[in-house]
């Protein structure tokens, strides 16, 4: 980088800024217990509020945005607005790490593997009867002849993020929607009927089963025995798909 093309000292500490006053929201959003649709302030009252200029604080509101924190309408009325929480966000930024350091898609399954298993019987010792309903609702839709397998692939990961937001656990279900954006669109390219479809349903049916009994085991054991199955499978009809690298912007070729 040549002197010239340095950023100044102002610019700097705008940035230092920026961010400041984009953590201030955040902890605004979290004490007030803002939900996805509550609006924020206008940006001339966070102007007069933090001490700071209109592009300072555009600038919070953009590396919030980014993150997908909030959006900001347009038009009469407009402005910032807390925005629901979408996976894709957190997904896109694993993605991005992962493919800095060569991980590939066996590297993220194999992490599932390890994981998933503990929070199904997470699930178990939760028991939300939410979870459940939308766990019972997903296996019956995947049971449907008339579903494609491009919508059973992805009302799986459905499945296994709503396993995920049974357990009770934040961290988890935050987790396991962002695994879900980067893992979906390997599977999408895999062969879903026949004999597979029907192990899954029925793996995914096992699963609700062991949830609705208390059998925190067995739920562990069916759901590392459904991931071990789709690893199997994707060796068997597309064994280079497993070492294929995670890519920012685009989870496969």
């Amino acid at each position: 980088m040549t002197q010239s093309a340095r950023p100044s000292s102002q610019t700097i500490q705008a940035q230092k800024k920026s961010a400041l006053v984009a953590q201030q929201l955040v902890d605004e959003i979290v004490e007030r217990r803002l939900v996805a649709g509550d609006r924020l302030e206008a940006e001339a009252v966070m102007c007069d509020r933090f001490g700071v200029g209109r592009s300072t604080v555009r600038e919070a509101l953009r590396i919030l945005e980014n993150h997908g924190v909030v959006r900001i309408r347009t038009g009469p009325g407009g402005g910032p607005v807390v925005a629901p929480f979408d996976g894709g966000f957190l997904g896109s930024t694993m993605a991005l790490h992962l493919q800095l350091t060569g991980a590939t898609f066996r590297d993220v399954l194999d992490a599932r593997l390890l994981l998933e298993p503990a929070i199904a019987a997470a699930a178990v010792e939760n028991r939300d009867e939410e979870a459940l309903a939308t766990l019972r609702k997903i296996v019956d839709h995947g049971d449907d002849p008339t579903t494609d397998g491009g919508t059973l692939v992805h009302e799986a990961g459905d499945f296994h993020d709503a396993v995920a937001a049974g357990s009770g656990n934040a961290f988890f279900r935050s987790l396991l929607l962002a695994l879900h954006e980067i893992t979906e669109p390997f599977a999408q390219r895999l062969p879903w009927q026949g004999e597979r479809r029907e192990r899954l349903i029925h793996d995914h049916r096992r699963i609700v089963e062991a949830i609705e009994n208390g059998d925190a085991a067995m739920a562990s054991k069916v759901m590392r025995g459904d991931l071990m199955e789709f690893i199997g499978f994707a060796e068997e009809v597309a064994p280079d798909l497993l070492d294929e690298p995670i890519t920012w912007g685009g989870s496969s070729r």
